[in-house]
């Protein structure tokens, strides 16, 4: 008998619809032509807590760290015993295990983990499965590999869990003790650069610094003309230079004997958006609806675990395979039949949009809507909304695609001073024309320029004025919870160190939607709403800010555990592993130095943050704080930025010859400067 484990639910009644035979249903199993396929929830283990190893580390204690734990064990997760006791039972019947967990490092893990807890001895396959179709399926049962050729897979997933589990429980605990506010000060390897990264976009929109530029527009017959700044190493000190601009003004108005010296035609398509994401659809129902994260996460949960509405939820991937085509007929006609939304619409089956594409398919696919006939009535009003947000991406990819003609024409005179105009004409709406405002503004937007006058090459005209345009820099704005969400994606892009970033950008080298991010579509929400819980941030307005608690604890932390790099170095020594090029052992080993050297800073550090003492998980915090400002010190929020990098900020510590303060983001900046009487002395004699 072969026993296939699959990762859920849905992927063990897939497995069993593409197996010839009848289906006999059974507790937590289904059997099919000699074949049992079982399922996961995900995992069914997790890593013990400390004080399972020992009854000491029930107390939290300065001392105990780091933990002396050798070896850590799995325990199953509460609620999870029944399904692992069936996978046990029917373990013991199997000659043959497949291990059908996500294609992916997890996916490989949370099996493998499962047998060696149940101490299978059985000899196991793999299978490899991303399309959750029947014919897809097929392929992949026919192409069953030696699971002993993943373990590289496997060992990546494992070293990663292991090395979270000891740094954010250890700093957790060392932090919190050392602090002693009588609060938990929870590090995390995401969650704390997501701190940072709130924090970091306050503290750029607080200190940004406005800025004019300029830029001169030119009328001729009721349309614009706009002058074109040279493309070289000045174009970004020219457009904020008023009289360099003001002389060619008035060298236009001088030499006003312009030229059509370039007519070009473009024909400008846009194919639809692909379908949803979670994280994509995190962030439209935000905007949409204001749903938070963790909210339209739980509604898809719902949507797919309990209504079969949905194909499954957490992917990080937007496109269809090509089998997923072959289903549209089926699919748009159960769609329509739950929903009378697209009836009307004019679908063209016969298209096929570069959704539909084997090749960008990861672990997972689009989120989509299932070929179930759903009684939607038993859906409230948020599920139903979110239903058919995902319902409409999908039906999106059978409606043609927006064409605009654009025309760019370009006028020179004889000082070779040029300008530009842009005319749009609207040929099609396309898929557009089912977001009833958009379009609208649209098509008013091209009647406008459609009116203009056109321009043949060659065409001699002479501008009517010269304006001079003026416009302030603005900072980017503060975040909110949409574009949080999608900054997660690419926070390589904040990353100083290049050979740091180029790692980072390297492990979601084969992810579309994914350049160099932290966390998955799985846990981002969950980390947004844990920093919400423990008071570290506060939504005020739709933007979200840090609250004095978050400040006041990013000030205390090395710039080591705020910034992304470590999950850049983490999954370059993973990957290494996946390749079989490092040993676990050997991971592990730099983990626990790099977590005692950090234990120790901490215990030799003079910790003390006044303002958390007085704060509560609802964010309001008393005005008292250590963190005071002096007359001598660059401060902001309380804290003392750096003067040395201007980015990261002084932490008090205790040296040799006693209390110093030296900059967070060491050793990139080695700043240091003495203690006097609790605050750094910045200026040399001034005290």
């Amino acid at each position: 008998m072969k026993l296939f484990i699959a990762e859920k639910p849905e992927l063990a009644r897939a497995i069993a619809d593409a197996i010839d035979g009848k289906q006999i249903k059974q507790n937590g199993y289904i059997e099919v032509a000699n074949n049992t396929i079982t399922w996961c929830f995900g995992h069914l283990l997790c890593l013990k807590n400390p004080d399972e190893y020992d009854e000491k580390y029930k107390k939290w204690q300065l001392e105990d760290l780091p933990f002396n734990i050798k070896q850590l064990q799995l325990k199953p997760i509460k609620g999870k015993e029944k399904q692992i006791s069936i996978i046990k039972g029917l373990l013991k019947q199997a000659e043959v295990v497949v291990n059908a967990g996500d294609p992916d490092e997890e996916g490989q893990l949370l099996v493998d983990e499962l047998l060696e807890y149940l101490g299978n001895s059985k000899p196991v396959k793999r299978i490899l499965i991303n399309d959750n179709t029947k014919a897809s399926v097929r392929k992949a049962l026919e192409k069953l590999q030696d699971n002993k050729d993943f373990i590289g897979l496997k060992n990546s997933a494992y070293v990663r869990s292991v090395a979270d589990w000891k740094y954010g429980l250890n700093l957790t605990r060392a932090y919190t003790l050392k602090a002693n506010t009588g609060k938990v000060l929870s590090v995390g390897r995401v969650q704390t650069p997501i701190l940072n990264l709130v924090y970091n976009r306050e503290c750029a929109v607080k200190n940004h610094v406005k800025e004019k530029f300029y830029n001169l527009k030119a009328e001729s017959k009721g349309h614009d003309f706009t002058y074109i700044i040279p493309q070289n190493e000045l174009e970004d000190v020219l457009c904020k230079n008023r009289p360099y601009l003001e002389s060619i003004k008035n060298t236009c108005e001088a030499k006003n004997d312009f030229i059509i010296s370039n007519v070009e035609v473009k024909v400008e398509e846009t194919p639809p958006p692909l379908p949803f994401n979670l994280l994509k659809l995190q962030a439209e129902a935000f905007k949409k609806y204001k749903y938070k994260p963790d909210k339209t996460q739980d509604i898809t949960q719902k949507l797919r675990e309990v209504f079969k509405a949905i194909t499954y939820n957490r992917s990080d991937c937007q496109y269809l395979s090509d089998e997923h085509y072959s289903q549209r007929e089926d699919l748009v006609k159960a769609i329509n039949s739950n929903l009378a939304d697209f009836k009307n619409l004019k679908l063209d089956l016969n298209l096929k949009s570069k959704a539909f594409n084997n090749a960008n398919i990861t672990a997972h696919h689009g989120i989509i809507p299932t070929i179930n006939c759903i009684d939607i009535s038993k859906f409230s009003i948020d599920e139903l909304n979110i239903y058919k947000m995902i319902a409409q991406r999908y039906i999106l990819q059978f409606l043609p695609n927006k064409i605009v003609e654009k025309t760019i024409y370009l006028a020179k005179n004889t000082e070779n001073i040029e300008f530009k105009a842009v005319v749009n004409k609207l040929i099609q709406l396309g898929w557009q024309e089912f977001y009833k405002e958009e379009a609208e503004n649209l098509i008013e937007d091209t009647k406008k320029e459609n009116n203009q006058l056109s321009y043949n090459k060659g065409e001699v005209l002479h501008f009517k004025e010269f304006q001079l345009l003026e416009g302030e820099t603005k900072p980017k704005p503060l975040y909110t919870q949409a574009s949080l969400l999608t900054d997660l994606t690419a926070v390589a892009k904040y990353i100083k160190n290049p050979d740091i970033k180029k790692l980072l950008i390297a492990k979601d080298k084969e992810k579309k939607g994914e350049n160099g991010g932290i966390g998955t579509p799985a846990t981002r929400a969950t980390i947004l709403k844990n920093l919400f819980d423990r008071g570290f941030i506060i939504e005020a307005k739709g933007k979200i800010v840090t609250t004095q608690l978050g400040k006041d604890f990013l000030a205390c932390l090395p710039g080591n555990a705020k910034e992304p790099d470590m999950t850049a170095l983490w999954s370059n020594k993973q990957e290494e592993i996946k390749n079989n090029q490092l040993l676990v052992a050997d991971f592990l080993n730099e983990i626990d130095s790099f977590i005692t050297t950090e234990i120790n800073t901490i215990k030799q550090s003079n910790i003390s943050i006044g303002s958390i003492k007085n704060t509560t998980n609802s964010g309001k915090s008393s005005k008292s704080s250590n963190f005071s400002k002096d007359k001598n010190s660059k401060t902001l929020d309380k804290t003392y930025k750096c003067p040395k990098c201007n980015t990261n900020y002084l932490q008090k510590r205790v040296g040799q010859y006693g209390n110093f303060w030296s900059c967070s983001g060491y050793p990139n900046c080695k700043s240091s400067f003495k203690d006097y009487k609790g605050k750094p002395q910045l200026v040399k004699g001034i005290k």
